[in-house]
């Protein structure tokens, strides 16, 4: 304020002592003035320099503060800390809009102002202040640290290990309350500066991603009092912003959720630590499970990552550890309390597809991953599963042999190329394939897993294959829903394993066989499986004890008139025949029941005889096998035990 006129304000300085000493006695220098007091003061003391007064912010305006805008647009953008801007103000820094921020400041003037400018988008910032950017809402979002009780096994050992060679510090100096809320300030960031365009670097807007799905997935339980808090932020925020993302760039939104990510986009998280394959894959199935409460799943990208998910299950989880993934499976794949808010229908879409008219090794592919679902006691509803084997069946049942080489030829090409839906052709999908565009490196530095895909010589035993894995996962599926047994063959569910395997035997895989070699014959133990499998579906629905039926009249003509027929005993010697009290009427089987089919099917004999005419290798050993000592899965080289 100015000594001399009361409560006006100062604006000039004077940092002479000589004039503080004049003219305000009661006052140490420097000496603030008024405009009035400066000017009179000047004109006495010509030679004295008197300075403008900058005046700290009162208030921050969100709009412009230019008295004579003309802006449509008045969001305030800019702040000014010149004099000859302040002066406008009453000497306090001054805040433009874009339009007067442009007009003030420009080539031609105010070029030698100091403004302070609000950030602008990442995409419009130069390479370094990008990558300062991008690091900055990566470290921020890191902060968040999962709760002590929902640290996985894998990382509580690297932590205690770490901790006895002093890698990691015993105490953290902030509290685990506030760490969890410091991400909300790289939210912030993200959301108000990466809002990207047609042109935006995948690489950045991956890494982005990937860490924000790593909030997502450390911040799913929070204390109480930061759930609302962070739970507002990620609905009003965040999820529109994904949403947009995910329209803009479906690719590099899908990538980030692979099991198999580019390499960009392993960050945070179990990409930040040395791992084993499964955890990898767990800890993967959990960052994709914590964004399903938000609806960001939604159908199109289920049905694009679900296959790989399940071809890295196939592929990278030893068996004894695929039960880690159970309990994780068993919530998003339960077709009645499933947070996706599908039905069973679209729930198992991305498997259903792989059975119209597709080749026979993309179907191999979907049975394997039915079996991993079935090994983890993961329910698929039988109808669904009859619909997509009775289509795969009458795929194999139509394809020649030339077109099942060529479409297994291009999907292969296709699969090598890294495209995980469409085939070449772009009518049906192809073989997903794990790591084949050598774009990314491996998940860890574990012995690569060996693969469960058998290669075949022929397209026969690919297709006997096929029908093999269906009537196992049908089997092991009725059982875990545990479907009665006996029932008869006139029920829903005969009438649905009579089609499939009418189906089955009209296939291209049956046929004649011969076998040249004295080793064993692939096809011929395909062969015994397939009948044993269809024997075991038989025997589960048909009647515990049937009723025999009657001797027919030819039969009791022939023995009478036959010299070595049995003469009927005299009347007087006959037992009086007893009736039962009651009298059952067994229905005669219609020819749609399973035990007529394989009876009236000319292509299906006697399992004993087919292999003594198909492979008189195993001639020797039909008897063995009608007598009942049937072959297990353990027992064959062609299969990969329960």
């Amino acid at each position: 304020m100015c000594p001399n006129a009361g409560n006006a304000e100062a604006a000039k300085v004077c940092y002479d002592h000589c004039i503080s000493i004049t003219f305000a006695s009661d006052s140490p220098p420097p000496l603030y003035l008024c405009i009035e007091c400066a000017n009179e003061i000047h004109r006495e003391h010509p030679n004295q320099m008197f300075f403008d007064i900058l005046h700290p912010m009162q208030q921050v305006s969100m709009t412009c503060e230019n008295k004579n805008c003309r802006a449509s647009d008045k969001y305030a953008v800019s702040i000014c800390f010149s004099t000859e801007c302040a002066s406008y103000n009453g000497n306090h820094p001054i805040r433009y809009c874009q339009q007067c921020h442009n007009i003030r400041h420009n080539n031609r003037r105010g070029g030698d102002h100091i403004v302070h400018t609000s950030l602008p988008q990442l995409w419009d910032m130069d390479a370094e202040v990008q990558t300062y950017m991008v690091e900055s809402i990566v470290s921020l979002l890191k902060e968040a640290k999962h709760l002590n009780s929902d640290i996985s096994k894998g990382s509580a050992d690297i932590h205690s290990k770490a901790s006895l060679l002093n890698v990691l510090t015993t105490e953290d100096p902030i509290p685990l309350e506030e760490r969890q809320l410091l991400g909300r300030y790289g939210v912030w960031l993200l959301v108000g500066l990466c809002t990207p365009h047609e042109d935006t670097p995948a690489e950045i807007l991956g890494r982005l991603l990937s860490m924000l799905f790593h909030w997502f997935d450390i911040t799913s339980y929070t204390f109480d009092d930061q759930e609302s808090t962070l739970e507002r932020l990620k609905t009003e925020f965040v999820c529109g912003w994904l949403s947009d993302v995910c329209s803009s760039h479906f690719k590099v939104f899908v990538s980030c959720l692979l099991p198999h990510p580019p390499d960009y986009a392993r960050v945070g998280g179990h990409w930040d630590t040395l791992i084993s394959r499964t955890s990898h894959l767990k800890d993967g199935l959990n960052r994709l499970f914590s964004l399903v409460p938000y609806e960001i799943i939604t159908s199109e990208i289920w049905d694009y990552v679900m296959p790989h998910w399940m071809e890295a299950m196939v592929n990278d989880v030893p068996e004894k550890e695929q039960h880690e993934l159970k309990n994780l499976l068993s919530k998003i794949l339960d077709p009645d309390m499933s947070p996706l808010g599908f039905d069973a229908k679209k729930l198992y879409y991305f498997v259903a597809v792989r059975f119209k008219k597709t080749s026979a090794r993309v179907q191999e592919q979907a049975l394997n991953w039915l079996q991993i679902l079935t090994a983890q006691d993961i329910v698929i509803p039988l109808p669904q599963l009859f619909a997509m084997f009775n289509d795969g069946v009458r795929v194999m049942k139509g394809n020649s042999k030339d077109d099942k080489l060529t479409k297994t030829c291009k999907h292969e090409e296709s699969g090598r190329r890294g495209s995980p839906v469409k085939d070449v052709d772009d009518t049906s999908p192809s073989p997903v394939r794990e790591d084949s565009s050598g774009n990314t490196s491996g998940l860890s530095d574990d012995e690569a897993p060996t693969s469960r895909h058998v290669e075949f010589e022929t397209d026969a035993e690919l297709t006997l294959s096929c029908c093999i894995l269906m009537l196992d996962v049908l089997l092991r599926q009725m059982e875990l829903q545990e479907v009665e047994k006996h029932n008869g063959v006139h029920t829903s569910l005969s009438e649905d394993v009579s089609q499939l395997l009418k189906l089955m035997i009209s296939a291209s895989w049956v046929g004649s066989h011969s076998c040249a070699s004295k080793n064993d014959c692939v096809f011929c133990e395909s062969s015994v499986m397939w009948h044993q499998l269809a024997l075991q579906l038989i025997e589960f629905l048909a009647p515990e004890h049937p009723v025999n039926p009657p001797d027919s009249h030819v039969e009791e003509q022939v023995g009478e008139e036959g010299g070595h027929g049995h003469k009927s005993p005299p009347e007087s010697e006959k037992k009086p025949e007893t009736k039962p009290d009651v009298v059952i009427n067994m229905p005669i089987p219609e020819f749609h029941s399973v035990g007529v089919v394989l009876m009236h099917v000319p292509h299906v004999r006697p399992l004993c005889f087919y292999l003594a005419q198909s492979c008189p290798l195993f001639a020797s050993q039909a008897a063995e096998y009608a007598l009942g000592k049937k072959r297990t899965f353990v027992d064959t080289n062609f299969w990969t035990p329960h």
